[in-house]
């Protein structure tokens, strides 16, 4: 079984990323739906000027094999106090090993070592793998908000919004989302 060999290791500013994780992040991702990093040092320098983006890196074995990059974005609740969530921007997994349990692990492990809230973007389940993202996502107890309607801004002037669904933690309401978080959200990973 896959999940054997499975490891997740948190990238620690100042390391070196795996060579292939340029590959990987950018055959996985569109231009428009990722940063415009081309070496592992354009990734290494934004984690180090970014203190609130984290990698973690998933190996099979010692090989790499995927990533999950998130934030963890700080807001106010709607009483004022402060609170944060965790913002999963990207995950990706190497094709060879897609569907083996790879992506559910990395995300796992994501929430045993950040506790707390979670919200995502997810593609509308026009195509089978958008439907099998929000699947993987709900099995792992995560809620779609249908009654939110979300535009990813650019990550590139130039480039247009993106339509997208939100998914969090089952725990969020829609109204704290779109009042509280998602302007946290836009400002903080998009700048806008």
């Amino acid at each position: 079984m896959i999940h054997k060999e499975l490891s997740v290791h948190t990238y620690l500013r100042g390391e070196r990323l795996p060579d292939d994780f340029i590959r990987l992040y950018t055959e996985a991702f569109p231009q428009e739906e990722r940063r415009d990093w081309t070496v592992n040092a354009d990734a290494e320098r934004w984690a180090g000027n970014h203190k609130d983006f984290n990698i973690l890196l998933l190996y099979y074995g010692s090989r790499f094999i995927g990533f999950l990059n998130y934030w963890t974005l700080h807001y106010k609740n709607a009483d004022c106090s402060d609170a944060s969530i965790n913002y999963i921007e990207h995950l990706a997994v190497n094709p060879d090993v897609r569907n083996l349990g790879a992506g559910s692990y990395v995300i796992r492990e994501f929430f045993n070592l950040s506790p707390g809230s979670v919200i995502l973007e997810v593609e509308p389940p026009d195509t089978e793998l958008a439907a099998r993202r929000i699947n993987l996502y709900r099995r792992l107890g995560c809620v779609l908000h249908k009654d939110i309607e979300y535009i990813q801004p650019p990550y590139f002037q130039g480039n247009k919004p993106i339509s997208l669904l939100l998914m969090t933690s089952p725990d969020i309401q829609s109204e704290l989302i779109s009042n509280n978080i998602v302007p946290v959200l836009k400002w903080t990973v998009y700048g806008q």
